[in-house]
């Protein structure tokens, strides 16, 4: 290689942490947001969003040369990937991203990715003396906030499992680890002769009534404060958990499936939906992930031959799997 060439790669390394940033603060503002209309000039944009003119308009240059936004005549506009930075967008990453960018925890954490490659524990943890969620649990209202990101980024997931998850002959789902409802009031929505179980843990429930009165399915579901790593509650036919086993390491996962999997009797329905390692994943999307996962929790994202592996040392076996929308995958397990 080149000199030049060799250069080249060493400042495209160094940038894309840089530019990660970069994305996390335009999701942040709401960037994208204010370019519905057509390109506007930085100027506008800083007085929008309450930003330094000369430090925005900086930085819309480099994710305009980045390939985020398009430039023209000094005005910057929405270009295919900046409209994933929407908030009205279908599949919007800006939930994600936002909380992300305002959790400096988490970028400093990934300043520590040596010290879990080296000890194989969450930097999280090493950093703040705490786990990432006693630290949710925490900071209160931003915690409230946090949940309510994280569903805003899971609706897309939802609407792909009511629309394409055969629901014939089912009475009854049980959201598990499902936050403060708002997944699960939009299952209920779409499939009004469903009835809902909410479970998650009592600080992240409390705020559940008034999501689901909202949404106008609250008489159609109970919310069961518990700890999925104690127990599981009985009483549903369909068991969910959407992007609740990445969060944990094999250990963990394991515990809360055997207690799905008692919870579920003979004749019970898990259903699991995560990211697929190995899938149709041509972003590389859940290798991020995974690595974040790490960082932040000890969790993992895993290839479909792991969650098999793990779903059978609980007494389950794989009936089918339905793709969602890359990476996704919802894997339907039958006790056995």
């Amino acid at each position: 290689m080149s000199t030049v060439g060799s250069a080249a790669c060493r400042l495209r390394l160094l940038a894309d942490a840089q530019l990660s940033r970069a994305i996390g603060v335009a999701a942040t503002l709401g960037l994208a947001d204010h370019m519905t209309d057509g390109p506007q000039p930085p100027d506008v944009l800083a007085k929008l969003t309450g930003c330094d003119p000369g430090a925005l308009r900086r930085m819309l240059r480099y994710l305009a040369f980045a390939g985020v936004f398009g430039e023209t005549d000094g005005c910057y506009g929405l270009t295919p990937m900046a409209r994933l930075l929407r908030s009205d967008e279908p599949g919007s990453l800006r939930p994600e991203l936002s909380v992300t960018a305002d959790d400096r925890a988490a970028w400093w954490s990934t300043g520590e990715l040596l010290h879990t490659v080296r000890t194989g524990q969450p930097a999280y943890d090493h950093v703040y003396g705490m786990s990432f969620w006693d630290a949710v649990r925490a900071r209160g209202a931003a915690s409230t906030r946090f949940q309510a990101a994280m569903a805003q980024s899971l609706n897309g997931l939802a609407d792909d499992l009511a629309e394409r998850y055969d629901w014939s002959g089912v009475a009854t789902l049980a959201d598990l680890g499902g936050g403060q409802g708002t997944v699960l009031a939009r299952l209920l929505s779409a499939l009004p002769r469903l009835r809902g179980i909410l479970v998650d843990l009592p600080s992240v429930t409390a705020a559940a009534p008034a999501v689901l009165a909202g949404a106008g399915v609250a008489d159609r579901c109970s919310v069961i404060p518990g700890d999925l790593l104690e127990q599981v509650p009985a009483g549903a036919d369909r068991y969910l958990m959407l992007r609740v086993l990445h969060d944990w390491p094999d250990a963990a996962a394991g515990i809360m499936l055997a207690h799905c999997r008692a919870a579920c009797g003979d004749d019970g329905r898990l259903v699991v939906i995560d990211m697929e390692v190995g899938g149709q994943d041509a972003a590389g999307e859940s290798l991020a992930s995974d690595v974040m996962m790490m960082l932040l929790v000890g969790g993992r994202e895993r290839t479909r031959a792991e969650f098999t592996g793990l779903l059978d040392e609980a007494g389950f076996a794989v009936s089918r799997v339905i793709g969602l929308r890359p990476p996704y995958i919802a894997i339907e397990a039958t006790p056995v």
